[in-house]
C-alpha cells in the first residue's frame, strides 16, 4: 500500500494492471486520448474502459488531479505538473508484488510494513502475496527480530490486525537495511529503486562532487539513501529531532538545492541534517577536515581502547605508529556514526578478508568487543574494514627495513587506500628482495609515470603503463603474472641522466630532504638530558618540557596544554618498559623537538608514574609533513624494538642516546636519499 500526502492522507490501495495501463497511457500521451484508443490498447469494450475510468478518477484525486475532456479528442490528465510528476514516479514504483521465493516475499512484505501507514490485516497481507494467512503469519514471526534491531516494533492486535511503530528515521535506515541485502539477490528490485533518481544523482555528482570522499561500495549506500529519503518525502514522510554536524555541511546544501529543484519537494533544516549524518557516515576518507577539540579526543581515546584489546603486545608499537593513528581518526569519525546509526554499506571483501587474514579479523572482532557491551551491534563487514588499518600497522611494524631495489611497482585497490596497502603486503612477501611497492588509490592515476607497471584490482582503462590485474587474495597464478612483469620492467631499465622538459629539478626534488636535515641538525642541537626531582607530579613534569622547549609564554602554554590534553585521552606511563612516553602535537612548535628527562636517584617515586626510571619528550609541530612523521615513526619504533637504545633511555645515557638517535635519523635519511634517487629513474 503507498501514502500520498497532497492535502491529508490517502491509500492508493489494489490498483488493478488494467488501471496501471490507463494512467500510463494518459500520462505519457501528453494529449487527449480518445476512449476508443483505450479500449483498442487494453482488448477490451469502451463500456469496460468507462466503468475503470470511474476508479482511475478516484485515484487522481488522491494526488490533487483530475480527469478532463476536450470535446473531439478525448480524455486527459488535469492538474498541477508537480503533482502529475509526483503520480508518474508512484505509478513507475508499483510492480508486481507477486515474489519469486519465500526469500523475495519476506522482503516484500517488510519493505510493504515499512511503507504502510495504516492498520492492515493478516488476510490482506496473504491476498496480497497469494499464500495464507498462516504463511504470513510465519513471515511475520521471522521478520518481528529484524526490525527490533531498527527500534521498530511490529505489534499483532485483535481480529488479526497488524501494525508497525517507530520513528521516520528508523523506517528509512531499515529501508536501507533491506535494499542492502537485496542488491545482494537476484531479486528484481526496479518498482523499489528508482532508477530516475539514480541517474540524477549521478549527473549532479559531477558539479556536487559529493562522492569525493567515499569508495564506491560506499557511494551506493548514500545514493540508495537519497533514493530512500525522495520517495519518502514525497508520501509526506518527514524526519525530526537531529543534531547537525558542519562536516560536508557545503555539500549538502548544495545536493539539497538541487533536489529540491529537480524534484520540486521541499527539503527542510532537519531533512538537511539528516543528509549530512549519513553523507558523513559514508565518507571514508575525509583528511581535508581536521578533527578538534572534544570530537578529536572522544576518537583518540576510542582507537587507544581498541588498540588495547587487540593486541597488548603489539599495544606500545600500535600506539605510537603515526600513520595508523591517522587512518584510525579519520576511519572512526564516519565508522562510529554508521555502528550507532545502524547505517551499514556492503563491503564485497569481508569473505575474503575472513579467509585470508583470519587472525587479523579475531583480533578486531576482540578489540570492539567493548563497544559492543553498550547496546552498539558492529557486523562483519565493518570488523573487515576496521582490520584493514590494524593488517597494514602490522605489516609496515614488520617491514621496517624493506629494502627497494630497480623495478617500481604501484599497487592500486578499488575498494580503497588501507586495501592496497593489504595487497602490497602480500605481494612483498615473494618479492620485497627485488622491487620497490608504492600505494596508490583506486582512482589516483596522476603518478603512473613514475612506476614501471600498475598491480591493480581492477581493469585500468587506457592506462600509459602495463598493468597486471590481481584478485584482492593472490593466488599462484597472479603471482607469476607479477614475476613476468618484474622480469620484463628489469631488462629495460634505464637511467635518465637529465631533466627533460616540464620535470621538477633535482634541487627541487632534494628540497623536502634538505628541509628535513635542517630540522634534524636543529633537534640534535637541542637534544638535552634534563635531571629532576624523584617525587615530581605529571603536571609538573609537563611544565618542565614546555618550558624547555617553547620559545615564548605562549608557546609553553600551547605545549603545556597540549602534553596535559594527551594524558587525559590515554595516559603515557608504559610501566612494562619503566619508561614515559611524553609526546604531543602542538602549534607551539615549528619543527620536532627530543629530549630525556630522568629522576634523580634513578625512579620516580610519585605512585601516578608507577615506578617508571626515564621520561622520552617527543613534540612534533601540529600539521607535520610526511618526512618528519616518518622520521619520528622511526625513532619511536627504535625505542620499542632496540633493547640497547631502550636501556640507555632508562639509564639516563646521555651521550649512549644521543649516539643511538644519530644512527637511527642517518639510517632514515640514507632510505629518504635512496628513495627519492630511485624516483629519479
Amino acid at each position: 500500500m503507498l501514502f500520498l500526502n497532497i492535502g491529508k492522507d490517502i491509500p492508493v490501495r489494489n490498483i488493478s494492471s488494467r488501471l496501471k495501463v490507463i494512467i500510463n497511457i494518459l500520462l505519457n500521451k501528453g494529449e487527449p486520448v480518445p476512449v476508443k484508443e483505450l479500449a483498442e490498447n487494453l482488448k477490451v469494450s469502451r463500456r469496460t474502459v468507462f466503468r475503470e475510468l470511474t476508479n482511475t478518477e478516484s485515484v487522481l484525486n488522491s494526488f490533487g488531479l483530475n480527469i478532463g475532456t476536450k470535446a473531439g479528442k478525448g480524455i486527459y490528465i488535469e492538474g498541477e505538473k508537480q503533482n502529475i510528476q509526483i503520480l508518474n514516479r508512484t505509478i513507475k514504483r508499483m510492480g508486481d508484488d507477486k515474489p519469486a521465493d519465500r526469500s523475495e516475499r519476506r522482503l516484500r512484505l517488510l519493505m510493504t510494513l515499512i511503507r504502510d501507514s495504516e492498520l492492515n490485516k493478516l488476510v490482506q497481507y496473504a491476498d496480497r502475496f497469494d499464500v495464507s494467512v498462516s504463511t504470513i503469519s510465519n513471515d511475520l514471526n521471522e521478520i518481528e527480530s529484524w526490525l527490533k534491531q531498527y527500534d521498530i516494533e511490529l505489534s499483532r492486535g485483535t481480529g488479526t490486525n497488524i501494525t508497525v511503530t517507530g520513528n521516520e528515521i528508523s523506517f528509512r535506515r531499515a529501508e536501507l537495511g533491506i535494499l542492502n541485502n537485496w542488491r545482494k539477490s537476484p531479486y528484481d528490485i526496479s518498482d523499489i529503486f528508482q532508477q530516475e533518481i539514480a541517474d540524477f544523482l549521478s549527473m549532479i555528482d559531477k558539479t556536487v562532487n559529493y562522492s569525493r570522499y567515499m569508495i564506491p561500495y560506499s557511494k551506493d549506500t548514500f545514493e540508495l539513501y537519497i533514493n530512500i529519503m525522495i520517495q519518502r518525502l514525497e508520501l509526506g514522510r518527514m524526519v525530526s529531532g537531529l543534531q547537525s554536524s558542519e562536516v560536508l555541511a557545503g555539500i549538502t546544501e548544495k545536493l539539497a538545492d538541487q533536489i529540491e529543484k529537480h524534484f520540486s519537494i521541499s527539503i527542510n533544516a532537519v531533512e538537511r541534517q539528516a543528509v549530512s549524518l549519513v553523507l558523513l557516515a559514508c565518507s571514508t576518507n575525509l583528511g581535508d577536515f581536521k578533527l578538534e577539540g572534544s570530537e578529536y579526543a572522544t576518537l583518540l581515546r576510542l582507537s587507544h581502547q581498541l588498540i588495547d584489546n587487540y593486541d597488548s603486545e603489539l599495544a606500545p608499537l600500535l600506539k605510537i605508529d603515526a600513520m595508523l593513528q591517522k587512518n584510525l581518526l579519520s576511519h572512526l569519525r564516519s565508522a562510529v556514526l554508521r555502528w550507532e546509526n545502524k547505517i551499514e554499506f556492503d563491503n564485497s571483501l569481508s569473505e575474503q578478508m575472513s579467509s585470508g587474514f583470519a587472525d587479523i579479523i579475531s583480533k578486531t572482532r576482540r578489540a570492539v568487543a567493548n563497544y559492543e557491551k553498550d547496546g552498539v551491534y558492529i557486523s562483519e563487514n565493518e570488523i573487515c574494514l576496521l582490520a584493514s588499518h590494524f593488517a597494514v600497522a602490522e605489516s609496515r611494524i614488520s617491514d621496517q627495513l624493506f629494502r627497494s631495489k630497480n623495478v617500481c611497482i604501484g599497487v592500486i585497490c578499488i575498494y580503497g587506500i588501507g586495501t592496497s596497502y593489504l595487497l602490497a603486503s602480500q605481494i612483498r612477501k615473494h618479492f620485497s628482495p627485488e622491487v620497490k611497492f608504492e600505494v596508490g588509490c583506486w582512482d589516483d592515476f596522476q603518478k603512473c609515470q613514475n612506476f614501471d607497471f600498475l598491480i591493480s584490482t581492477t581493469p585500468i582503462p587506457n592506462s600509459s603503463i602495463p598493468v597486471v590485474e590481481v584478485p584482492f587474495i593472490l593466488n599462484n597464478k597472479s603471482i607469476q603474472l607479477i614475476r613476468n612483469e618484474v622480469n620484463k620492467a628489469s631488462s629495460r631499465k634505464k637511467v635518465i641522466s637529465s631533466v627533460g622538459d616540464g620535470e621538477v629539478s633535482i634541487v627541487d626534488y632534494y628540497r623536502p630532504i634538505e628541509s628535513l636535515m635542517a630540522e634534524v641538525r636543529l633537534m640534535l642541537s637541542k637534544f638535552q638530558t634534563i635531571r629532576t626531582n624523584n617525587n615530581i607530579s605529571f603536571e609538573e613534569l609537563a611544565s618542565l618540557a614546555s618550558y624547555t622547549y617553547g620559545y615564548t609564554q605562549t608557546d609553553c602554554d600551547l605545549i603545556y596544554k597540549s602534553l596535559i590534553a594527551r594524558e587525559k585521552i590515554s595516559t603515557q606511563i608504559l610501566e612494562e618498559l619503566e619508561l614515559i612516553l611524553m609526546h604531543c602535537q602542538t602549534d607551539g612548535i615549528k619543527s620536532p623537538v627530543l629530549g630525556l628527562i630522568v629522576p634523580e636517584g634513578g625512579r620516580f617515586i610519585n605512585p601516578y608514574f608507577q615506578g617508571t626510571k626515564s621520561c622520552v619528550v617527543i613534540i612534533v609541530p601540529q600539521n607535520p609533513s610526511r618526512e618528519e612523521i616518518d622520521m619520528i615513526g622511526a625513532i619511536s619504533s627504535a625505542i620499542i624494538n632496540d633493547e640497547l637504545f631502550l636501556n640507555d633511555i632508562i639509564e639516563g645515557n646521555d651521550k649512549l642516546v644521543r649516539m643511538h638517535l644519530e644512527e637511527i635519523i642517518k639510517r632514515y635519511l640514507q632510505q629518504c636519499v635512496s628513495t627519492k634517487l630511485y624516483d629519479k629513474i
